[in-house]
Parts: structure tokens; sequence; C-alpha cells
């Protein structure tokens, strides 16, 4: 996958951190037992790289997508 270097916990990468984020990130729709628009998980899951992360060849939207990907 395409992440360039970020410092994060020293050497992880944006896939670490959703490794690390995906039984929260699946939390809601299991205990809720209804199906989760993909666009809803991807964007919390945007959202918490970008907290994380500076990509400085990368806007937000471009950051975004490649979450996208990797959700």
């Amino acid at each position: 996958p395409f992440w360039p270097s970020a410092p994060w916990h020293l050497s992880a990468t944006p896939n670490d951190l959703l490794d690390r984020f995906v039984v929260h990130l699946l939390t809601g729709p299991y205990v809720a037992q209804r199906p989760m628009p993909i666009d809803d998980l991807i964007s919390v899951a945007a959202n918490a790289v970008l907290d994380a992360f500076v990509f400085p060849s990368l806007d937000d939207d471009q950051a975004a997508r490649h979450v996208g990907t990797d959700v």
C-alpha cells in the first residue's frame, strides 16, 4: 500500500493504526446488528488516520482515499 513515512509511535504506519482500530471501527455495526454504509466506516477510519499522521505530499482528500482503499 502507498503510505509515506509518518511519525506515529516512531515506526508505525497508517495500516498499523487501522489494524489496531478495526475492532473499534466494527463494534458499532456489530452491536447494532445492522449494516453500516462503507462510506461511513471509511470516514471514521480516515479521521483517525488524519488525526494521527501528517502527510506532506497528500492533501486530506487524497489521504482519505488511500484509507478507503485500505478499509
